[in-house]
């Protein structure tokens, strides 16, 4: 059956694991037949507030139609909020067989479920066949009480009605269940993880290409980071135990990748201030895949010592290339883990440093370990699984009357 998509969130070709999800799965239904148009905004990051400054209102790119609407920007007391004008109208209009929106407390959750209600019943059931991927994140420990008061209150009174009206809810591990109970009805839940093109990291990319772009010795050490440089990521975590770390194994680097969101400065002020500078490198989001990769591969030691993640598709890279993990226990990072890394309590600095030095003392053991990893990934995590357990969904509820 070939159906007509549309996808709908606030940022689209944009670092993140929620876009990769995105960009992953439309492209992949789009080289299966599928008509995907994906509703999207001119953000390119939140925080700081970034739009893309060229951008098309309506393009194609890999055979997925991307229609771009301006963003607007809100105060709210959890801000900046971003909502969309025009989007409400956009989907109510849209001959999709299925609209399928993502990330919960956004805009487009909401402006999906009013298009629903806009368009009415038929023998007692909601039109416009409406699929939710929260990507699940709760109140960070950095919200104020008020912050933390308001997005109960939407919660409970404007998520539990939306959720209640959506025909599917699609939850990336069995971990984000328990979260979401209290607004979403289990009943529709059903689990579709994030996943990983696997022929992209076969075979195992090789790690010099790295260690020479940045200038670290063969005879050094990585332990890498990828991923957004936030508030809610736990670098400031890292930082700290790098003391225990290097006191053990001086010749270690720690490799900071990823784009910068409003961070940098306070944790380059933070190693520059304990005296850490010759032990840290950050690298700026690295354009290359091919150089990407081989950091992984490069590194002795890959970390996500985050407040929160509803998966961790960084998880599933380091998996793929055999890198030996140490992760914090929230969210769904256990479920991605498993029995292939590490997992040690959220802000414990002292596990933290102590999981890097027993693997660094013991790579070769560790690593034979975490290549087990890459055979999971292969097992459970590629995208042509993903998309595979889409298209029935879809097809379950799909408007093609």
């Amino acid at each position: 059956m070939t159906l007509k998509i549309a996808q709908v969130c606030i940022r689209y070709l944009a670092p993140g694991g929620v876009e990769t999800h995105i960009q992953k799965i439309s492209e992949r239904l789009v080289q299966r037949g599928h008509d995907v148009t994906v509703y999207t905004t001119n953000l390119k990051t939140q925080v700081p507030w970034q739009c893309f400054q060229d951008y098309a209102p309506d393009s194609y790119v890999n055979g997925v139609r991307v229609l771009r609407l301006p963003v607007k920007r809100y105060p709210f007391p959890y801000a900046p909020y971003p909502t969309i004008p025009g989007l409400i109208k956009r989907i109510f209009e849209t001959d999709a067989d299925v609209v399928h929106a993502h990330s919960h407390r956004y805009y487009q959750i909401f402006a999906c479920a009013a298009a629903k209600l806009k368009r009415g019943r038929r023998r007692g059931r909601y039109q416009m066949p409406l699929v939710v991927t929260p990507h699940f994140h709760p109140p960070s420990n950095r919200e104020s009480a008020v912050s933390r008061f308001l997005m109960g209150v939407d919660d409970l009174f404007f998520s539990r009605r939306i959720y209640r009206m959506v025909d599917a809810i699609l939850v990336v591990t069995d971990s984000e269940r328990p979260f979401i109970e209290k607004f979403a009805p289990l009943t529709k839940c059903v689990t579709v993880p994030n996943g990983l093109d696997i022929e992209d990291w076969t075979p195992i990319p090789d790690g010099r290409p790295f260690r020479s772009r940045y200038r670290i010795g063969n005879d050094e050490k990585i332990v890498l980071y990828t991923g957004r440089l936030a508030d809610n990521k736990g670098l400031e975590h890292l930082i700290d135990a790098s003391y225990e770390v290097v006191a053990k194994h001086p010749k270690t680097k720690f490799v900071i990748v990823g784009e910068d969101w409003g961070v940098l400065k306070r944790l380059k002020k933070k190693i520059w201030a304990n005296n850490l500078d010759d032990y840290f490198v950050f690298t700026g989001h690295i354009e290359s895949f091919e150089l990407f990769k081989s950091g992984y591969a490069a590194a002795s030691v890959f970390v996500l010592p985050s407040e929160w993640e509803a998966f961790g598709i960084v998880l599933l890279e380091a998996m793929a290339c055999g890198t030996p993990i140490v992760a914090s226990d929230v969210g769904g990072i256990p479920d991605v883990v498993g029995d292939v890394g590490r997992i040690f309590k959220y802000g414990d600095i002292r596990a933290l440093a102590g999981n890097i030095i027993d693997i660094l003392d013991n790579e070769d053991l560790e690593r034979e370990k975490s290549i087990r990893g890459r055979a999971k990934v292969i097992k459970g995590f590629t995208w042509s699984a993903v998309v595979d357990r889409l298209e029935g969904i879809y097809e379950s509820i799909a408007d093609v009357s």
